[in-house]
């Protein structure tokens, strides 16, 4: 078959919204990388660069964009902007966004051993931070608080391309935007929307290459298809390196099904498709290299051999499954347990389990009966169990790195229950009109949404979110405090420290423990203690027993200097004060939680 320049249809334009917004921060980011211009400036360039694009692109219709728009839509839309309207003015304190994602959502082209030294963590400073450049847009331009609407725009690009791979499967049909709402019912996957996480942004980029696998038969003999998709795939790997172990069973089914697409003649345009790849991500590896002398720092070191971590292969060591017995039965497992695996604060979540056993059955079920059964379903099934085994083997089964798995769970169950329910229509209720079965519909949609706005009350305190929304428009960047000394973090918490430091002072990770296993970053340790007798920290007052206590285990004391307010930082809560602390060495002592106790340090 020869390879052809045609054209990319059918594009859900909130996808290409999104994929524009990820096209954004790449040029940003080799603009500021390459050139150390002003981040501001960089935006506008780049935000003209693609305006004239996107004008040129679709009026040549290169690309066709759809809204893909019905009004039962509403349903999923109000659930969203209830869940935004009740979240949004709390400021994001979750873990991983005070430990790393605000300090690589700011730092491309930061020394961050020689200036700064290993202020996001040792073992999360250098990762890949596309998805955290792509938050850092709208949080440039909105403020702290605001600035997760991303998280909640991704959701409804997420709920779009659902639903367009239900109507691909079983025909387009207005039950699909109900049964749509079902890749929301995975409670993890709402846990983690409107946050300055960055798994929502690979599940909608997974599922938009799925469906433009499903939907595009000649996606390996079109040159401008086969860029695309790769473009797709090195934006899934930028935003998160290990996206690409579940990608990749994916591209392995769809190129065996057409593997007589694939020809040797064409070997210039998969060259470029390789070039096309490595865009995303390549200027992030070139510094990872350049400052660790490893790629993938601190993975695989055994192999990369930094000189600033240990001889070996780093693995989480928080989680794991015990052994293979429990990785046939892991998805059930973690319904089951009462700790909610690997995010140990949330509730338990069954859709691992029913979209597990169900997507088995359909498997068996396939197999046994291989005329009757659908083919994109049982397709989709063989991906989702895969991918299923892969998260269980390489990704410790931890549910938030898997978080697309249960999605193409519910994709399965929605697309049988959609059978289902057609199947009793046509059987038993044909002589329905369809006035009824449409007032039947709204009533259900008013209850859904009734039912989540209750559910999304019960998590809030309403008193606190009004007293936070004085604040969405005033946590800006901008807002600095000035020291005599440098900054310290202890205890993964460098976010209001990014935020509110001058360009000029370095950040200094004071943990021990992160520098046992390599002697030249314990030597540079040692030298900034030495060099910096004054450091200073900043602790929130909810965190303040946990931080007071890995400062202490570290080796210092604690000089309180100033405590502020949310008036004076509103990166706060509202409830909430902030301490400015100088350290001072101390001799260690034995039991530091009675020593804690036994002083009233704040």
């Amino acid at each position: 078959m020869k390879i052809e320049n045609t054209k990319i249809k059918n594009i859900n334009v909130h996808f290409w919204v999104l994929l524009n917004i990820a096209i954004c921060a790449i040029i940003n980011d080799y603009a500021v990388y390459l050139t150390g211009i002003n981040y501001g400036i960089s935006l506008i360039i780049s935000t003209i660069i693609l305006v004239v694009t996107n004008f040129f692109i679709i009026k040549k219709k290169i690309i066709t964009i759809k809204s893909d728009f019905e009004w039962y839509d509403i349903v999923f839309i109000l659930m969203v902007i209830i869940l935004a309207a009740l979240r949004i003015a709390i400021p994001d304190t979750t873990y991983d966004t005070i430990n790393y994602h605000i300090y690589l959502q700011e730092n491309i082209r930061i020394d961050k051993i020689n200036f700064d030294f290993f202020a996001g963590k040792t073992f999360n400073g250098f990762l890949f931070p596309l998805g955290d450049r792509m938050h850092y847009i709208a949080r440039y331009l909105l403020g702290y608080r605001l600035g997760t609407i991303i998280s909640y725009y991704s959701i409804i690009v997420i709920f779009y391309q659902f639903k367009n791979v239900l109507n691909h499967i079983t025909g387009k049909r207005k039950l699909n935007s109900f049964l749509a709402i079902l890749c929301w019912t995975s409670f993890i996957l709402r846990q983690w929307t409107g946050f300055y996480y960055i798994d929502t942004f690979s599940v909608a980029f997974t599922l938009g290459i799925i469906y433009f696998l499903l939907t595009e038969k000649d996606c390996f003999a079109d040159k401008s298809k086969i860029w695309y998709l790769t473009a797709l795939t090195g934006i899934l790997t930028g935003i998160k390196l290990p996206n690409l172990i579940l990608i990749f069973p994916v591209f392995l089914i769809f190129l065996i099904k057409r593997r007589k697409q694939l020809k040797l003649k064409s070997v210039p345009v998969y060259l470029v498709a390789a070039i096309i790849f490595i865009i995303p991500f390549i200027i992030y590896i070139i510094d990872n290299i350049i400052q660790t002398g490893s790629p993938l720092y601190p993975f695989y070191n055994n192999i990369l051999k930094s000189e600033y971590f240990g001889n070996y292969s780093w693995v989480e060591p928080l989680f794991g499954i015990p052994n293979w017995k429990y990785k046939l039965i892991w998805p059930i497992y973690t319904s089951l347990s009462k700790d909610g695996y690997g995010d140990r604060f949330i509730l338990t979540d069954p859709i691992w389990a029913i979209g597990y056993v169900i997507s088995l059955l359909y498997l068996i079920y396939g197999a046994i009966k291989w005329k009757k059964r659908n083919k994109e379903l049982f397709l989709i099934s063989i991906i989702a169990i895969i991918m299923t085994f892969l998260w269980v083997q390489f990704l410790y089964g931890y549910m938030r790195y898997g978080l697309i798995i249960p999605v193409l769970y519910s994709l399965i169950i929605g697309v049988l229950i959609n059978k289902l329910a057609y199947f009793i229509r046509r059987k038993f209720l044909s002589s329905i009109e369809k006035e009824m079965i449409y007032v039947f519909f709204a009533l259900v949609s008013i209850f859904l949404v009734w039912i989540f706005a209750l559910s999304i009350i019960t998590e809030v305190d309403l008193k606190q979110v009004a007293n936070n929304y004085k604040y969405v428009f005033k946590d800006r960047n901008g807002i600095t405090i000035k020291i005599d000394g440098v900054w310290g973090v202890d205890g993964d918490d460098s976010a209001l420290t990014q935020i509110l430091r001058e360009k000029d002072v370095p950040i200094y990770n004071l943990q021990k423990q992160l520098y046992s296993s390599s002697e030249k970053a314990k030597k540079q340790h040692e030298e900034i203690l030495e060099n910096n007798k004054d450091i200073y920290v900043l602790i929130n007052k909810k965190m303040f027993k946990i931080k007071y206590l890995y400062l202490y285990g570290d080796g210092f004391e604690l000089e309180k200097i100033r405590s502020y307010t949310v008036d004076e930082i509103p990166y706060l809560e509202a409830s909430d004060v902030l301490y400015l602390y100088k350290l001072k060495p101390r001799y260690i002592i034995k039991d530091i939680q009675i020593h804690y106790e036994q002083k009233n340090i704040e």
